[in-house]
């Protein structure tokens, strides 16, 4: 998989779940992500 392909298959991801992360004014509910080893 290309960084291409990767970058769109996320983009089309997050917009199926685009209205639980944000707000009326388009702001991300969400400022980031933690993996399993605790990094931001």
């Amino acid at each position: 998989m290309t960084k291409d392909d990767f970058f769109n298959l996320l983009t089309e991801e997050v917009k199926t779940y685009k209205n639980f992360l944000e707000t009326a004014n388009n702001e991300w509910i969400v400022k980031g992500f933690i993996d399993v080893d605790k990094n931001i």
